[in-house]
């Protein structure tokens, strides 16, 4: 929602301004309300005071009446601001004062507009144009101008604006000059001119800058960030925000609603990135705290800008409601562009719910919000038409209407989500009319744009969670190929977003902000821990704790990389150019690789063998999940050792028999070659371990073309050059001892040594590294899954400041490889953004592992690797070699997997 209307540039002076005669007293009545303006709350505070001082003098009291409505305006009393403002119209008039009342009641309209009096405003700003000339003539346009913006009547507003402008210029009224433009940058922006919008909106910051006016400056910057995210610049839009809301936290009249409107701005941007979740929470938040209020006109964008996320969602019955709700405040308010953008949200959200609507009425939307100047929400319905076209059997019809949708502008300045859904249109058409191949370009297509706007994204967060906007691609993609006959297309269709999730890793640009939010997150975990233990209340430092997360989270989402948008391959390739799956069987040698998709709720895979693709459905994802659920459950059982002999071999049972289960489930049960795999979603979390086949674990990775790439020159494990113990955990001193002492030339950081900067600086010249120490797993955001060292932290965010990291990382830590798959087949977690920055091989655990169980089978694992063994080999052996007398060892036995490419070929 962006916001109109920056406040005017104060002039300070005192109340006691000398205001003589009505008539001669326009200058000093506009000096008090530019007091007031620049400090509203002492306005208001002083009032009854100043009301005394005027009593007796009507010219003065509808001087205080008038700047008090300005002062009341601006802190969200819209009645009281309309109720001063009337009575200081009403008294100008009876004063015979016709140009002060016209003056006063062109502030009026923007109340009422407000109040939801839309036809009253639009009446008021008339009357009060027939006593104004030359700049107040201007001025009261300006308003007039805004009053259009809002009811939607783009194009009138423009023209209004135009006729204002160049007299605002002419009589030097700067502060007029940047709210016009700040207004009219917004209506370039809804009408589609990109350009011109971010030229308006520069140059109102420009010159709310130089009048000083904080508002001024954080609604201009706000307005900017709406263009930015039009563009489809995420980042940017959200660092936007971020200045704007810093801005209002630091001016002490900033009111709940204007900071509600900054939300809903950054719930949109976060939509856009994929982050719906946290969209969704953002913007009910915003819309209730302006629903409470008595501003009509932003409460009733705000149920349609939380209409619209529903609907992005998935929420399709609760967008239809919101959105009617939203449709019926604009139409009781005459604001008819805006009703229209409401009708289309319940129109999408019956589609998606009931699957049908008529193309008729969602071509007649579609015209009408062409007409109206909304080209970007008309483009939408017109492939809503399209849609359902194709589903009334109309192919043809459905070519015609995308046609008619901007094609030049597909790969111009709209932003990648609108450009990759005009793909996803295409390719539903061309398939419906039998141009498979084409449709398959047109899924690559729509897939390499939301990678190349993927690929600026500093944030390994924003770039992940961006994935869920290929899900429709790509499942179209698989489908297309499967219904040919192609399981190699299906797996390159499939394996296409899970490459460009991995492919290219580039570190965040370095941020000595972001790197001092580090470092005071970790002395509030500090500080929290030694609260905790000391006896006192960790609560108020778990509480800052948890704000300063917030804070790196949102610093590193700002963060965007420079990327040449040629640099990626080219649209034009076909759909198979990234996987070249003749040399991925023959790079195999001997190895089996098997990728899993969940395609209509069942689970679908994709087998390479050295005589091609085979594809098999499999059963409910859903039982696969549980069965994954119970043989974590088993493992955990084994790990906590602390029950009877009977409950022990029961749970050592359940894992065995989970793991004949799991195997029939994935169609791994008559598979005897080493395994590559590359999961997904509802795979999550399995100990892989407990499938060896072939002599050797499973290697997981992320995607078939990851894996390809990473066989190129790799080097199998050697000595570990580097080893590290974390605190405070039972057995970690004694892991690194033991290693040091089989490879004494090895780096050891242990005890108050093992502190973030150190690791860190040591991680990034070593080749081989080992790592004991306490391993946290976040779920509620998996790039603060962490390792605990000397001096706290070590997370995600951390390691991605690195310069390089170990080409092979064993972490003997709890929950280390745990993962999770987001929307999109794409993985956060500590394991995945390790093997993102370079780590060829990680071998860590899923699981909770006991303390002191893991020592042993350490010192095998490093002994074959430095001899030389893969890493998927060396783990199986070392497993088949470890000692199972305890239900701990036999844990640990099951928690530990291999990612990435196992450490040679």
């Amino acid at each position: 929602m962006p916001a109109p209307d920056p406040v005017p540039a104060p002039d300070p002076n005192p109340y006691s301004a000398s205001m003589g005669t009505l008539h001669a007293a326009d200058t000093a009545f506009r000096d008090l309300v530019d007091v007031a303006l620049a400090d509203p709350v002492g306005f208001r505070r002083d009032a009854a005071e100043l009301f005394s001082d005027a009593a007796g003098d009507d010219a003065r009291t509808v001087a205080v009446r008038w700047a008090l409505g300005a002062a009341l305006r601006e802190l969200g009393d819209l009645p009281g601001a309309r109720r001063e403002l009337d009575a200081a119209a009403q008294g100008a008039q009876r004063l015979g004062a016709l140009g002060t009342a016209a003056l006063v009641r062109s502030s009026l309209a923007l109340v009422l507009l407000h109040l939801g009096e839309t036809e009253a405003a639009l009446a008021t700003t008339a009357l009060a144009a027939e006593h104004l000339t030359g700049p107040d003539a201007a001025r009261n346009e300006m308003q007039r101008g805004l009053l259009l913006q809002r009811l939607g009547r783009l194009d009138e507003a423009v023209d209004a604006y135009g006729r204002a402008l160049p007299i605002l210029r002419e009589a030097d009224d700067v502060a007029a000059e940047a709210r016009l433009l700040g207004n009219r940058g917004v209506v370039h922006a809804y009408l589609g001119d990109l350009t011109a919008a971010a030229g308006d909106l520069r140059r109102s910051l420009a010159l709310a800058r130089e009048l000083g006016t904080t508002p001024g400056i954080a609604i201009a910057l706000q307005n900017l960030a709406f263009v930015a995210a039009r563009r489809g610049e995420i980042p940017p839009a959200l660092a936007l925000l971020e200045q704007a809301q810093d801005l209002l936290d630091d001016e002490q009249f900033a009111t709940s609603a204007m900071r509600a409107c900054i939300a809903l701005d950054r719930a949109d941007v976060l939509a856009d990135a994929g982050l719906l979740e946290e969209a969704l929470e953002v913007a009910a938040d915003a819309a209730e705290v302006l629903a409470a209020g008595d501003d009509r006109t932003n409460a009733a964008e705000a149920e349609l800008q939380l209409a619209r996320t529903l609907l992005l969602a998935h929420h399709h019955t609760a967008a239809a409601d919101h959105a009617r709700r939203a449709g019926g405040a604009f139409r009781a308010a005459r604001r008819d562009g805006w009703e229209l953008q409401a009708r289309y949200v319940t129109l999408a959200a019956a589609s998606a719910a009931e699957g049908h609507v008529e193309v008729s009425t969602a071509a007649a939307l579609a015209d009408d919000l062409q007409a109206g100047g909304w080209h970007l929400e008309a483009r939408s319905a017109r492939l809503l038409v399209a849609e359902q076209a194709l589903r009334a059997g109309d192919p043809a019809l459905a070519g015609r209407v995308l046609d008619d949708v901007l094609t030049d502008d597909v790969d111009g300045d709209l932003p990648a989500l609108a450009r990759a859904q005009h793909c996803y249109a295409t390719a539903l058409v061309q398939a419906a009319s039998g141009r498979r191949a084409d449709a398959e370009l047109a899924v690559a297509r729509g897939v390499d744009v939301l990678h190349r706007s993927r690929l600026t994204f500093g944030s390994a967060e924003l770039r992940a969670h961006a994935a869920r906007h290929t899900v429709d691609l790509v499942r179209l993609g698989v489908r297309l190929a499967l219904e040919d006959g192609r399981p190699d297309r299906a797996l390159c269709a499939l394996d296409r977003v899970r490459a460009a999730d991995v492919a290219v890793a580039p570190r965040p640009p370095g941020d000595p902000v972001l790197a001092d939010l580090l470092a005071e997150l970790r002395r509030l975990e500090r500080a929290e821990r030694d609260a905790a233990r000391g006896g006192g209340d960790p609560r108020p430092y778990r509480e800052a704790r948890a704000r300063a997360e917030r804070r790196v989270r949102d610093r590193a989402r700002t963060t965007s990389h420079a990327v040449d948008r040629h640099a990626v391959a080219s649209v034009a390739q076909p759909a198979d150019a990234t996987l070249d799956v003749d040399r991925l069987r023959q790079t195999l040698d001997g190895r089996v690789l098997v990728a899993y998709a969940e395609l209509d709720a069942r689970l679908h895979q994709l087998t390479v063998h050295p005589s091609g693709v085979r594809h098999r459905v499999l059963g409910p994802a859903a039982e696969v999940r549980d069965a994954v659920a119970l043989m974590r459950s088993a493992v955990r059982r084994l790990a906590r050792g602390r029950a009877s002999a009977a409950s022990m071999a029961a749970a050592d049972a359940s894992v065995a028999r989970s793991a004949r289960d799991l195997a029939g489930r994935l169609g791994l049960d008559r598979l005897d070659a080493p395994l590559v795999i590359v999961p997904c979603g509802a795979l999550d979390g399995l100990p892989w371990s407990t499938l060896t086949i072939g002599r050797s674990v499973p290697t997981v990775v992320p995607s078939a073309a990851a894996w390809l790439a990473a066989t190129d020159g790799c080097a199998r494990p050697g000595t570990p050059d580097l080893l590290v113990a974390g605190p405070e955990l039972p057995g970690a001193d004694a892991e690194v001892a033991a290693l040091a002492v089989e490879h004494p030339a090895t780096t050891a950081l242990t005890g108050p040594h093992a502190t973030v900067a150190a690791v860190g600086a040591a991680l990034a010249d070593a080749t081989t590294a080992h790592v004991a120490a306490h391993g946290v797993y976040r779920t509620d955001n998996p790039l603060f899954s962490c390792l605990r060292l000397a001096d706290g932290a070590l997370n995600v965010y951390d390691l991605e400041k690195l310069s390089a990291v170990p080409r092979t990382l064993v972490l003997s830590s709890c929950d280390a490889a745990t993962t999770a798959t987001v929307a999109g087949d794409a993985v956060l977690g500590l394991g995945s953004a390790l093997l993102r920055l370079g780590v060829g091989t990680l071998i860590a655990p899923v699981l909770e592992i006991p303390d002191t169980a893991a020592v042993a089978l350490m010192v095998d694992l490093h002994r074959r690797l430095a001899n030389g063994t893969t890493a998927a080999s060396a783990l199986a052996a070392s497993i088949e070699a470890a000692d199972d007398a305890e239900p701990a060892h036999r844990a640990v036995r099951h928690a530990f997997v291999v990612l990435g490419d196992g450490g040679g070929v």
